[in-house]
């Protein structure tokens, strides 16, 4: 009995055929057994309802190709495949490397269904003009979900503030904990700028969306969708193209709030620390002089997630 309900409690699964033989056809009397097969299969669960059950292989499955008819379909087999995997995070139209922030768009596909946005720390602060920075290797390999801000009576906050006056930007930032929500209701083709201390220069990110069933104690076998590739640019670099006094003026023209500046995101470089992001003031230019000069970048870099 045991057996049965941890077979009932799986809710996705693949599986790979290690083995087949094949036994060709037999017959004896009035009766003929024209083909026959045994197969081995491996196969690793991504969650089961059957506590502390798994099911890592079988023996004897029944063919598992599809039989329809009519209207219906039949899957053979004792494992079910899984879901389909649905649309992912898409790439920034700008494509501007930033400093700390993350930037792509959200789809509005999935409106109605709540999923988490998971960002893996694939590679932290390998600049390629090293000046002693600061070593966050040990948190590469990690995961942490984007979070919306929240003010200070606990609200959720969509919007950052950029300038001039009025304007706005989507703005989330990074925590330990997985945050389902209908993303797609409230960021759906919109870029969404994503902060926070485990966003650093020179960096390497993965972002995918994880489905409402995602099983947390087991990440790496959560239905997801494709994952977007997004890098940060070198410490300092606030506009397109190589660390320059071009981009100290950058950062100024942003700070004196002339027309052609390029956004927040691109000049906020003192992520760290923030309850959310504010406008840019003379703290970022003189990061920004300080990068010029050759100087580290100046921040812890992420915490560690209980």
């Amino acid at each position: 009995m045991r057996s049965q309900s941890a077979l009932a409690g799986i809710s996705c699964s693949w599986f790979v055929l290690l083995a087949s033989s094949v036994a060709l056809g037999q017959s004896g009397g009035a009766y003929e057994i024209r083909r026959s097969a045994v197969h081995a299969a491996a196969a690793t669960t991504c969650s089961s309802g059957a506590g502390a059950y798994r099911l890592r292989g079988n023996i004897g499955e029944p063919a598992t190709e599809i039989v329809s008819g009519g209207i219906y379909d039949l899957t053979g087999g004792f494992l079910a495949t899984a879901p389909p995997a649905f649309t992912g995070p898409i790439s920034e139209p700008s494509g501007l490397d930033k400093n700390r922030f993350l930037s792509f768009l959200v789809p509005p596909d999935h409106a109605g269904e709540p999923f988490a946005i998971r960002v893996r720390l694939t590679s932290l602060h390998h600049p390629a003009t090293p000046s002693n920075p600061p070593d966050f290797t040990a948190f590469e390999g990690q995961y942490r979900y984007v979070n919306v801000f929240l003010d200070t009576a606990g609200q959720p906050v969509f919007d950052c503030p950029d300038t001039p006056a009025g304007a706005s930007y989507k703005c989330a930032t990074l925590g330990c904990a997985a945050e389902y929500r209908d993303w797609s209701s409230e960021f759906g083709g919109s870029v969404l700028h994503v902060t926070g201390e485990a966003v650093i220069p020179s960096s390497e990110f993965e972002i995918g969306f994880l489905r409402a069933s995602c099983n947390q104690a087991d990440p790496e076998c959560c239905p997801s969708s494709a994952e977007l590739r997004v890098t940060t640019a070198q410490w300092g670099d606030v506009v397109p193209g190589a660390l320059n006094i071009l981009d100290v003026s950058g950062a100024v023209d942003k700070l004196k709030v002339i027309p052609t500046a390029l956004s927040e995101p691109s000049i906020l470089i003192r992520a760290n620390g923030l309850t959310y992001p504010d406008n840019v003031n003379i703290l970022d230019v003189a990061f920004v002089v300080d990068a010029l000069k050759g100087f580290a970048y100046p921040f812890s870099g992420p915490s560690a997630c209980p």
